[in-house]
């Protein structure tokens, strides 16, 4: 017989695949991380009945278990049933749902709606950090010097946070090198494990 307490275990496991698809999606590396909370709980909730529509029939099978009390006779499938629509397909769906929103034939489409990458673009600084489309750095700093780096996979490129907007930006390259006059790489400079470099002191960034 169904109880309160079975009634909300329910009711979380209803909301919770929309949840693991919005965050999935809002992970990808060109979709805005920051996000209001209103609208990540709207996305959850909208992602959650297209989960349950896709199982419906999975789903309504799992309900009637819980329903009529015979769940734990039926404890394998829904352990299947929990892992497959309420974690694995919602993630990959998320992350899926995100590459087909970069397509460059639905930008024109979701700038209407206000949600192309543009739109979901903080700065063009979040776009690079984001993008992974340099390897090779030269850094100008204010004072004139200049270093040489290689962003490898330990190499790390903050994002903007409204909330602390005003932090200054930074990244951390792995290998650092000499830049000579004409601004060719020169020899990487021995004996360090890397720089952490505060873009507040940086004039321009050069990307390879």
């Amino acid at each position: 017989m169904p109880t309160t307490l079975s009634g909300l275990a329910i009711i979380v496991l209803f909301i919770v695949p929309g949840f693991v698809m919005a965050a999935a999606f809002n992970s990808y590396r060109n979709v805005i991380r920051y996000i209001s909370d209103l609208f990540f709980i709207v996305s959850a909730i909208v992602f959650s009945l297209i989960v349950h529509a896709v199982f419906a029939f999975w789903s309504v099978r799992i309900y009637k278990f819980w329903q009529s009390g015979d769940l734990l006779k039926n404890v394998p499938e829904f352990y299947i049933w929990l892992v497959i629509v309420v974690l694995v397909f919602p993630f990959v769906a998320g992350l899926v749902l995100a590459r087909i929103f970069e397509a460059n034939s639905l930008q024109t489409g979701l700038a209407r709606i206000g949600f192309s990458v543009l739109d979901r673009t903080v700065t063009c600084w979040d776009w690079f950090a984001r993008s992974g489309r340099a390897e090779w750095l030269i850094v100008e700093f204010k004072d004139g010097t200049r270093i040489g780096g290689r962003l490898g996979t330990g190499s790390r490129i903050s994002l903007t946070r409204p909330d602390v907007s005003k932090e200054p930006r930074d990244i951390f390259i792995e290998e650092i090198y000499d830049i000579s006059p004409d601004g060719r790489f020169g020899a990487r400079i021995p004996n360090t494990r890397g720089a952490w470099i505060n873009c507040s002191d940086v004039k321009v960034l050069r990307a390879f």
